[in-house]
């Protein structure tokens, strides 16, 4: 009976852990989860949290969260490249060096270390560094979401526009992947302006895909944004 009684709290014990082990997972697509992953097991989280501190001005919790990563996963590069932007956004450049250094040493471009870097050139105001990061998950399409969540900061602003109009116009497979679905999510007079701008420099956008883009605002009642792409000519025709 207590052997019994011993498997089943032992059985009970490892469905804990993972459930936490993939609620970890999972917030790396859903990061409203981020917040509910206990520390010891908040490998993803963690980084999430670092990011999300860092954008809401608070370097002190994004340098611990960012610490937290390193604990968990002391090898990957882009757990040093989160804490790398912490330490710099706390005030620490030579921790910021070190770490960032030892990164490169390992790679780093993968999809958490783009959203970072991405959301704290963003704070910054590097945009052009942003718009890089942006169209990198872009390309990869990984972690769509919170790529175009992040697009729609960039922008936001005129600088922003400017920079992400400037890599729409340059060759690439992503843009014509990225044009409805970016509609979703930013503001549709940034993004018919974005694109409009990137037209103008010339960009390979595909026209059938522009005139939906257009369609689509004119039947949500955006008649600015839908006027902004009309009075654009798409190079393809």
């Amino acid at each position: 009976m207590i052997v019994r009684v011993v498997i089943i709290g032992f059985a009970a014990i490892v469905a804990v852990l993972a459930v936490f082990v993939q609620l970890d997972r999972q917030s790396i697509m859903s990061p409203e989860l981020a917040p509910l992953v206990p520390a010891p097991f908040a490998a993803n989280a963690s980084a999430i949290r670092s990011v999300a501190a860092l954008r809401a001005g608070d370097s002190a919790e994004g340098l611990e969260q960012a610490r937290q990563l390193v604990r968990l996963r002391p090898l990957p590069a882009g757990s040093l490249t989160t804490y790398s932007i912490a330490a710099a956004a706390a005030g620490q450049e030579d921790s910021a060096l070190a770490a960032l250094t030892a990164a490169s040493r390992r790679g780093w471009r993968e999809p958490l270390s783009q959203l970072a870097s991405g959301s704290a050139a963003l704070e910054q105001g590097q945009h052009g560094i942003a718009a890089q990061r942006v169209v990198a998950l872009l390309a990869s399409e990984k972690l769509r979401d919170q790529a175009l969540e992040l697009l729609s900061e960039l922008v936001g602003t005129s600088e922003g526009r400017a920079q992400f109009a400037e890599r729409m116009s340059q060759f690439g497979r992503w843009q014509t992947n990225a044009l409805l679905p970016a509609a979703d999510v930013v503001d549709p007079d940034d993004w018919a302006v974005t694109v409009a701008l990137a037209l103008e420099k010339g960009a390979d956008l595909d026209c059938e895909r522009v005139k939906r883009l257009e369609q689509k605002y004119l039947r949500e009642g955006q008649e600015a944004a839908a006027r902004i792409l009309s009075e654009q000519d798409c190079p393809a025709n």
